[in-house]
């Protein structure tokens, strides 16, 4: 027996008409940020220029469907639908606070969501105790009903319904992992607490056209499995479709493959082929591991040279002799700059030991100005290059995500090109073991 979420999934699937139908969206943009104003459809941009913060924008489409308008740094989500005339008004000033359509009640919908969220799934709600969080996260579901009655759009509304029920039960899977990362403390959980997965089909294929379904099995796999090998054991021990189960596996192990450490990749790749039925997945993630592979401890460091702050060309290759740290960033990278303190400690700390500190910013030409201020300013010490945006060493070493830090060793070999930050403390453990 089908549980609840198949039954509205044919609701779901779009009916597309072949006649593409105009939709009108003009609108009145208060304390403007820029001169256009842009909607998002699919993969075509839509732009108008704002004459006394007006602006009017004609789409062609065959279906109902999610958009983006954005202005300047911006944007906000709607909904359109074949024959729409919408008018827009809103305020930079309190941009998502003043958004209103007229002609337009799914979109209004989405920009009430969206405050909710920012009102209630927030840093105090995962902190809270149970009863609280319970209480917190039904009044979150209430208040998105309420405002769904205003949707008159059955297809639109059904939608939205489940994406609630959806959302709320991945927030509920995340709800144990953040309280412990916010508080430092474990939360004790009955029995009886997982309860609200019994009524959502962990195998239903048919729903994987849909985001939010994904989403909630990709959390659900992660709230029982954390590394590769056991989150490979779980699916084979938990999912019996086998669609359900090749988007896992792929999806899965893809994110190791780029994210985590390069190890053990002969033997994934067995347990991963073993899951996995598509040839497709499986041939992409083949090649994948293959060419990851010379990323392993061992093999010889993909060389790379860059102008330091005087403008000289300095190459990793020009340390062989000495260990060297590597650490990818940029000047508009948070997480790199929260790094930049213990960097400095680290590279004080080990000043005498045969290691040389480098830093590679993956800033744009244009801000090399804004490299070089950041660099006196904060007193960045080692080798600092400067690499004109995302060149040859983030091609070469695949590099999606700053900051990224590496480790070689005299020899220009690789020790580990996703070595741990600064901050961590296993990066001393590591630095004293090979320093001694």
């Amino acid at each position: 027996m089908r549980k609840l979420l198949f039954p509205i999934i044919a609701i779901i699937i779009s009916a597309c008409s072949p006649e593409k139908i105009q939709v009108k969206v003009t609108g009145k943009i208060t304390n403007p940020l820029s001169q256009t104003v842009s909607i998002i459809c699919d993969t075509t941009t839509y732009t108008d220029s704002l004459i006394n913060g007006q602006f009017s924008i004609f789409i062609s489409t065959n279906e109902s469907t999610y958009v983006r308008l954005k202005h300047a740094n911006e944007s906000t989500q709607m909904h359109i639908t074949p024959g729409d005339d919408i008018y827009l008004n809103l305020n930079t000033n309190q941009f998502d606070e003043s958004i209103l359509y007229t002609g337009s009640n799914n979109s209004n919908y989405l920009a009430k969501k969206y405050l909710l969220e920012e009102e209630y799934l927030n840093r105090a709600l995962y902190s809270s105790e149970l009863d609280s969080f319970l209480i917190r996260i039904n009044e979150f579901g209430k208040k998105l009903s309420e405002s769904l009655k205003l949707c008159t759009d059955e297809k639109f509304s059904t939608e939205q319904k489940l994406n609630t029920q959806l959302d709320i039960a991945r927030i509920k899977l995340l709800y144990p992992e953040y309280y412990k990362y916010i508080t430092g403390n474990e939360i004790m959980l009955d029995d009886e607490y997982n309860n609200f997965m019994n009524s959502i089909d962990l195998n239903d294929a048919y729903m994987l056209d849909y985001e939010g379904y994904k989403s909630l099995l990709k959390t659900y796999v992660y709230s029982h499995a954390e590394q590769i090998d056991s989150i490979f054991h779980f699916i084979q021990l938990n999912f019996n479709n086998q669609k359900v189960t090749n988007y896992l596996s792929y999806t899965l192990f893809k994110e190791h493959l780029n994210d985590e450490e390069v190890l053990y990749i002969d033997s994934l790749m067995t347990s991963y082929g073993m899951l996995q039925s598509n040839e497709d997945y499986y041939l992409e993630l083949f090649d994948l591991a293959n060419e990851l592979k010379k990323f392993q401890k061992g093999q010889t460091a993909i060389n790379f040279s860059y102008p330091d702050i005087n403008g000289d060309t300095i190459a990793l290759s020009d340390f062989i002799g000495s260990y060297v740290y590597v650490d990818v960033w940029a000047t508009w990278c948070g997480p790199c700059k929260r790094e930049i303190p213990d960097l400095i400690k680290l590279e004080h700390d080990y000043a005498d030991k045969n290691i040389v500190f480098m830093s590679i910013s993956v800033d744009e030409e244009e801000d090399r100005n804004t490299w070089l201020t950041m660099v006196n300013e904060r007193g960045l010490g080692g080798v600092q290059l400067f690499a004109s945006g995302w060149s040859h060493i983030t091609k070469s070493y695949k590099i999606n995500g700053i900051p990224r830090f590496m480790l070689f060793d005299p020899e220009g070999n690789i020790i580990n090109v996703r070595t741990t930050r600064p901050s961590d403390p296993n990066t001393r453990i590591v630095f004293d073991e090979i320093l001694l």
